[in-house]
Order: structure tokens, then sequence, then C-alpha cells
């Protein structure tokens, strides 16, 4: 659950106007450092997303990279590998479509 850790509240009708929201994260996602899930923010199955970015909404996509300030999907239908470059050797991140082999 994400909120702002105080109240704003409406002086007229006595009503909190900032209520926190639930964070969801997908499986087999890829979280890069100083990335921040803000309030009611959602990401799917498989992203990857980049370096302090700021997610703030519901991002409704799998299997893209997810960078910015705010988060928006910025590359489309890709998988990623847990090996570094120079040490990949084919074999895909769970998660990838069977192609028979």
């Amino acid at each position: 659950m994400g909120g702002e850790g105080h109240s704003v509240i409406d002086s007229k009708t006595g009503e909190i106007t900032n209520t926190g929201g639930n964070i969801r994260i997908g499986d087999n996602n890829w979280v890069c450092m100083n990335v921040c899930f803000l309030k009611r923010a959602q990401i799917e199955n498989g992203n990857v997303v980049g370096y302090g970015s700021i997610v703030s909404k519901p991002i409704d996509a799998s299997r893209c990279v997810i960078a910015g300030n705010p988060a928006k999907v910025i590359k489309t239908d890709i998988l990623w590998a847990d090996a570094a470059p120079w040490a990949y050797n084919g074999e895909i991140y769970r998660g990838a479509p069977d192609n028979g082999n």
C-alpha cells in the first residue's frame, strides 16, 4: 500500500483527499535501481523498468521496456536474459515462448 504518510483534509467537508492505494508488480520483472512505485502503480509480467523511473499509474503491458518520469512503455515485444550480454548463450529468461525445440 502506498501513500503520502500524512493526510490532506478538505476544510469544508472534513474528507481526506489523498487516500492510499495498492501497488502491484507482476512476475519476472527486472526492476533497475532507484525505481519509485507510487500509490496505485501496477506493472504486468516480463517487463524491464529502467533506472530511476517513476511508475505513477497502472501500465497494462507485458514484455516491454518501461522508463521515464512518469514511466511509460518505450519498447515492446522484448524478452530478457539474466546473463550479462557478453555471457549470453542464447537461452532466454523464464516466460519465453516455446518455439518447439
